[in-house]
């Protein structure tokens, strides 16, 4: 979905806000589409019939006429949320989609965030195109993080343009949703293609299965938000990382990284 936000011929923003959610809120919908980033604070957001864990760093699409709302604050402070808001026709194909970016690029996202409140606030001469501005630089820091994800896997030379076209719609597809309860044949159906191909496609490239590189992402987020995140008990970064049982995402954890959750947050080393 996010690639989409490229083929947009001259986008419009309706409007821009930023706000700091304290309690959950009452479900609504928009005639817009409604592009929204996650500046600090975490909770429990649903959209349609299926609610989602979502932390800093997050960007989601909001397709219009969706019903939506936040359903639990699990974060010890408010949350942050920066909004965008664009015509449907301009994006007439839209689902939810989460991307969960980069820890370094979450700075510079922060930075352009608020840069465009506050341009759209003081709405000085020609602040429609420093918006415009702030938007594309916003949006090519998004797509950018995608490609890397995307990109950075080295493709066999054997694989057929279709292959790589298949893997890497599992990788992306992958990427967006690891923060659920997700299996293989979810990740099969979305491209769509056999479990089997699937499989080998993975087994050739990453030397991996696909629900392995499943935890290579929810490790990842989790070893983030242990650092960056201290205020989150291991429950809160469980759930955030697709895992409704803690003790499982422990023993996951310790399994790959040598040590606890709690252990790798106060810095302990792994044992040798």
């Amino acid at each position: 979905m996010l690639e989409h936000l490229e083929r947009i011929q001259n986008p419009t923003l309706l409007f821009i806000s930023r706000c700091q959610l304290t309690q959950p809120g009452d479900p609504h919908f928009h005639n817009y589409v409604e592009l929204m980033y996650i500046l600090s604070g975490s909770c429990f957001y649903m959209i349609g019939d299926r609610i989602y864990p979502l932390a800093a760093g997050d960007f989601l699409v909001i397709p219009a006429n969706s019903i939506h709302h936040c359903t639990a604050i699990t974060s010890s402070e408010p949350i942050d949320v920066f909004v965008m808001t664009l015509p449907a026709e301009q994006l007439p194909n839209a689902f939810c989609t989460i991307e969960h970016t980069s820890p370094e690029i979450q700075p510079a996202l922060c930075t352009l965030a608020k840069s465009m409140q506050m341009e759209y606030k003081k709405k000085l001469p020609f602040f429609k195109m420093k918006l415009l501005s702030y938007f594309l630089d916003f949006t090519v820091l998004l797509l950018r993080d995608i490609h890397i994800v995307t990109e950075e896997i080295p493709l066999c030379t054997s694989l057929t343009s279709k292959e790589q076209h298949t893997l890497k719609s599992a990788l992306l597809y992958t990427k967006q949703h690891y923060m659920e309860t997700i299996n293989l044949q979810q990740i099969a159906q979305s491209i769509p293609v056999s479990l089997s191909h699937l499989n080998r496609l993975f087994q050739k490239t990453l030397h991996i299965s696909p629900m392995q590189y499943v935890i290579r992402l929810r490790l990842i987020k989790a070893k983030s938000l242990l650092k960056e995140k201290p205020g989150l008990s291991i429950k809160e970064v469980a759930s955030l990382c697709g895992y409704s049982d803690t003790y499982h995402f422990s023993k996951i954890f310790k399994k790959h990284i040598g040590i606890s959750p709690t252990d790798y947050r106060s810095g302990k080393r792994r044992k040798q």
